[in-house]
């Protein structure tokens, strides 16, 4: 591919450090290779890309999709009936959305038939153009628990550890654990504890063993306590943790990370008439919602650690605009700045995946995307249309 130079650009590269202006990068093979202050003579290389006005920025890292689902309405009970050729084709058909959305890494949280396994692989290889995935496989949960139709139900500290060593053996690379109930699943209390703490120590232990990372649904602050003590790496959603406080201080003593996911519920609890809603749905989203709030501006002032997820594939939340959630932890008082660290630098220290992704640095994948306005000014940029460009090379 030769060697590229971008110029005149102003970089801001997910640290949280000051944007460089009149920056120049010089990428190679994907990578990339230079970043300076200093203006570098294109004429020693093989292209020039003049980005004059121009801002860019980490690609985006979204800790939690659901590229299974499709989005809709009733989506997990659909998931749960689709055939495996279906739900692979409509997998493949989402990376692309999410490519447009600007997300150059994902970390699937739970689809059947290790979907995710085969078209990380195929990614990976080349074989496919699309963000890197890290795969979950199938989630974790109890009879009859949250998501059960699209998960493997285990009960007990030994159908749980089977589970785990299943999925590792169909080539998960993170384990995901429902630990309480959740919206989308009928007659399911939204913060009812699910695992016992003695299921969730014996799984979080073996995943860990092996070497995988663990992530957990959980709503309720008595489940979250539970999952600290059993070593989680991090609490997905968490709307009702600021009925306990403490919890906030034991994720920053352990270095536990929040993956709030303010949209997936918000847009729910809008209760737009033209959606459809169910009565159930709303008398769980709107208390959710609320509560919400206020757990993520807790966490966000006591200093927890939070990267950026989404929830894609859920009830009206579309894989081609799940950025939205930016605008939703803004207006909570999450500035722009911090907004850009939590799904580039934070997210990729999440995931594992930060010696090639994340921040904008010499030695890492030239993933970045190219706006034409100042994203610490107004974020919303980032959530409309913008440049991607994909191990160097522009997608969009």
């Amino acid at each position: 591919m030769g060697y590229t130079l971008f110029q005149n650009m102003t970089l801001i590269d997910g640290s949280g450090v000051e944007p460089i202006n009149n920056a120049s990068m010089l990428i190679n093979n994907g990578t990339i290779m230079e970043i300076s202050h200093i203006k570098m003579d294109p004429a020693k290389y093989d292209k020039l890309v003049d980005l004059t006005g121009k801002y860019i920025v980490p690609g985006i890292i979204d800790c939690h999709v659901h590229a299974g689902l499709d989005s809709k309405l009733n989506c997990i009970d659909r998931a749960a009936t689709a055939s495996e050729a279906a739900t692979t084709i409509n997998y493949i058909g989402n990376l692309n959305k999410l490519l447009l959305d600007g997300v150059v890494f994902f970390r699937e949280m739970g689809t059947r038939y290790n979907v995710d396994v085969a078209v990380a692989q195929a990614v990976s290889k080349g074989d496919i153009i699309g963000p890197g995935i890290l795969p979950c496989g199938a989630l974790l949960t109890i009879t009859g628990g949250h998501c059960w139709g699209i998960g493997i139900e285990c009960d007990g500290a030994d159908e749980v550890v089977k589970a785990v060593r299943a999925q590792i053996k169909a080539g998960a690379q993170f384990i995901k654990f429902m630990a309480t109930g959740g919206l989308h699943t009928s007659r399911n209390r939204v913060n009812a504890p699910q695992f016992n703490l003695e299921e969730l120590i014996a799984g979080i232990n073996e995943a860990h063993k092996f070497g995988l990372r663990t992530g957990a649904h959980c709503l309720d602050a008595k489940t979250a306590r539970h999952l600290l003590e059993a070593g989680i790496d991090s609490i997905e959603h968490g709307c009702f943790l600021c009925e306990d406080e403490d919890v906030f201080d034991i994720m920053i003593k352990k270095g536990t990370y929040y993956v709030p996911t303010i949209y997936a519920i918000q847009v729910i609890a809008n209760n737009d008439p033209n959606l459809g809603l169910s009565d159930e749905l709303l008398s769980k989203s709107i208390p959710a919602h609320r509560k919400h709030v206020t757990s993520f501006q807790i966490a966000l002032k006591k200093g927890v650690k939070i990267a950026f997820g989404t929830d894609r594939g859920t009830t009206y939340n579309h894989f081609q605009s799940g950025s939205v959630e930016m605008l939703s932890m803004n207006r909570l008082g999450m500035t722009a700045n911090e907004i850009i660290t939590s799904f580039s630098e934070t997210a990729s220290e999440l995931l594992g995946i930060d010696e090639k992704y994340g921040t904008l640095e010499p030695g890492k994948l030239a993933n970045f995307l190219v706006v034409d306005r100042d994203p610490l000014e107004d974020i919303s940029i980032l959530t409309g249309t913008k440049q991607v460009y994909l191990n160097g090379v522009r997608q969009f």
